[in-house]
């Protein structure tokens, strides 16, 4: 399996596993964050295609849907998201109902949503409003 990654503490954890081809990309390293950004590195995954792309995002709310308040990856998840065929997003309960400043992505372009409890109200409605499959456990 090839993953592509920009994230280092992915990265930490997938290089275990002697059956992914693990790639990263080149481009600027942001310390707290712990990832790799920048042009080099939007250059770098608008040349792949990808079956599927995980994404997070700082918020998830009705109104603002998936949100980021940083510059650098809102750009970097946005091509990623470009270039995939399935995207999927990773959120926490402790996101929802948050809006930030950067909108990554609005339902319509979630294809499934991973979390860890039942969404509220709002976000279930949009969920079903745009066919978003919702798994949570």
């Amino acid at each position: 399996m090839d993953v592509l990654t920009f994230g280092i503490p992915a990265a930490r954890i997938l290089g275990t596993n002697p059956n992914i081809f693990l790639e990263l990309p080149g481009g600027k390293f942001h310390s707290q964050r712990e990832c790799v950004y920048g042009q080099e590195t939007c250059n770098y995954f608008d040349q792949h295609h990808a079956t599927l792309c995980f994404l997070s995002g700082y918020g998830l709310s009705a109104d603002g849907g998936l949100t980021e308040s940083s510059r650098e990856e809102f750009i970097l998840k946005k091509v990623m998201h470009k270039n995939a065929d399935q995207t999927i997003v990773l959120i926490d309960h402790t996101k929802m109902g948050k809006t930030y400043y950067r909108k990554v992505l609005s339902f319509e372009e979630i294809d499934i949503l991973v979390t860890d409890r039942p969404l509220p109200e709002d976000i279930d409605e949009m969920c079903y409003k745009y066919d978003v499959q919702v798994l949570y456990e």
